[in-house]
């Protein structure tokens, strides 16, 4: 029998009286750190809340900027924002307990404040609850173009493959329909530069039976096994990126119906409507100088059988022959000319010679009249009719457009190279960039046919609209056998149905390179076709 003494009870008791103790001081320590962790869990939640309103109306005013855009693609700008000096359009809308207001202010070149064709907005969203704020996220949203793509296809022919082996895209590459890639055998298992140095993505998956999304044909296989992983080694040798940079399903990035924003672009005015007789129009205003000022570009009425771009004295030039006769376009940035006594200039006659200064634009007409403008227009050269030969040497931002809508067409005939880079060189800048819209640009049956011999085109092209027709098309791809001719396009591809070019050894153009310019991207074409998504180019958050 065990007893405990009278110490050892006192020792059993002191123990106890320091757990005690010790948790007496736990609980009042758990107490005080209740309330203060409850506080910070409700101000988490508070927080989240203000975020989630605020982004709620971020999110809102973006589906209304595109649906407006997307609009715009129809016969009328339909967003339109309140002229001032602070233009801006407002919106409010409520989430739960919390409401958001919005304000959307356009960039100083977007329209209504500017006249450029790549619009920007700034979208500020405030979060309030009962009507007192508490977080603002400011965006900064801009649209992008189609000239930020090395290739990019509507629709693709069932028939037409890519070889890998053969072709390289540099940049961009993005189809609406299947992604169709030919792997010859042993491709896998040689080495070299990949076919694809850009992200590829396609809008519509090739099927179950296909791993990745894509239809390979060819004897080299697929870049994975019989289970569907993927073999990444084989990805790598096929896209710089490796599997990453491809994305099948992707959303479809839809073209436009028409090319009217370039025709309003070219005008200039939307109170009055170019002339309906053929020919040569500049559209002006009066303006403080001694010349109208220009609205616009350079407005063509009809058919024009040959379109060269040249450069004179350092100045842009563009002759333009209608029915055998021609004008000439000169835009006078490098220097001035002088007109001598006895010209008739915007339907008078000079008594004296003339001295046109740097900053001004003169057309020569057909009927040997000159018609002056002050500056230099911007850039849009537009065609109601087809563009039977073009060619030529481009000076300054540039885009030759016909009307896609009612088919209308560019014929190339010949090399479009660029003032500011020598031949066969990748361009540095963007002073001398060139954009042609049509139905379909062709490559006239004119062009010689030597492989040694290239075709330069120093533009981004897009041929085609929206509902997939149109494209880039090789006059007589399948004829003249034995001519063997290829391409070199330093910019991008852009059309609506991908179309033959030739048969590799036999006809047409089947050798071809896209060299990807960069500069396209960060500055287009003037008035080249839009995306209607808008995209993110920054975010900031700050509570009230």
């Amino acid at each position: 029998m065990l007893v405990f003494t009278s110490r050892r009870r006192g020792s059993a008791l002191l123990l106890a009286i320091f757990f005690l103790t010790v948790l007496f001081f736990l609980a009042m320590a758990l107490l005080e750190l209740l309330p203060t962790e409850l506080r910070a869990a409700q101000r988490q939640r508070f927080s989240q809340a203000a975020y989630f309103a605020a982004d709620a109306g971020v999110t809102e005013a973006l589906a209304f900027l595109e649906k407006h855009l997307e609009q715009e693609l129809e016969p009328a700008l339909a967003f339109t924002v309140p002229t001032g000096a602070n233009p801006h359009h407002k919106m409010s809308g409520s989430l739960g307990d919390w409401s958001w207001s919005v304000e959307i202010h356009p960039d100083a070149e977007t329209p209504p404040r500017g006249t450029n064709s790549l619009r920007i907005y700034r979208i500020t969203s405030t979060a309030s609850l009962f009507e007192v704020p508490y977080r603002k996220i400011t965006v900064d949203a801009g649209q992008e173009s189609f000239a930020k793509y090395a290739m990019f296809y509507d629709q693709g022919e069932a028939s037409l493959v890519w070889d890998v082996s053969r072709n390289r895209v540099e940049g961009p590459l993005h189809q609406n329909d299947v992604l169709r890639l030919y792997i010859p055998g042993g491709y896998f298992d040689t080495e070299g530069s990949p076919s694809f140095l850009g992200p590829v993505t396609s809008s519509r998956f090739a099927g179950p039976e296909h791993g990745d999304g894509v239809e390979y044909t060819g004897g080299g296989g697929k870049p994975y096994n019989k289970s569907g992983s993927p073999i990444l080694e084989r990805y790598q040798r096929m896209l710089s990126g490796g599997r990453e940079a491809l994305r099948t399903g992707d959303k479809t990035k839809e073209m436009p119906k028409n090319s009217r924003n370039l025709a309003e672009a070219a005008w200039g005015s939307e109170t009055s409507a170019p002339p309906a007789l053929a020919g040569v129009y500049l559209n002006s205003a009066v303006g403080t100088g001694d010349f109208n000022e220009a609205l616009g570009g350079v407005f063509i009425q009809g058919d024009v059988d040959a379109m060269e771009l040249g450069v004179s004295g350092g100045n842009s030039t563009v002759t333009i022959t209608q029915g055998g006769k021609k004008s000439l376009l000169t835009v006078y940035t490098e220097g001035g000319t002088n007109l001598p006594a006895g010209t008739t200039v915007n339907g008078q006659v000079l008594p004296k010679p003339l001295d046109i200064p740097a900053g001004h634009t003169v057309l020569k007409k057909a009927d040997g009249s000159y018609e002056v403008v002050s500056g230099t227009t911007n850039g849009v050269v537009y065609a109601t009719g087809t563009i039977h030969s073009l060619r030529g040497v481009n000076r300054g931002a540039r885009t030759v457009a016909v009307d896609i809508e009612r088919d209308k067409e560019i014929v190339v005939s010949g090399d479009l190279t660029r003032a500011d880079t020598p031949l066969g060189k990748e361009p540095s800048g963007s002073r001398d960039v060139l954009g042609l819209v049509g139905y379909n640009v062709r490559l006239g049956r004119a062009i010689p046919r030597n492989v040694n011999d290239p075709l330069y085109l120093y533009c981004t092209i897009f041929a085609g609209r929206k509902d997939g027709s149109g494209g880039y098309a090789v006059d007589g791809w399948d004829e003249r056998w034995g001519e063997v001719g290829k391409f070199i396009i330093h910019g991008g591809l852009i059309e609506g149905q991908d179309k033959p070019w030739g048969y590799v050894g036999s006809s047409g153009f089947p050798f071809y390179e896209i060299l990807y310019d960069s500069n396209l991207a960060k500055a287009p074409p003037p008035f080249f076709p839009m995306l209607p998504k808008l995209h993110i180019r920054s975010w900031t958050e700050e509570a009230q």
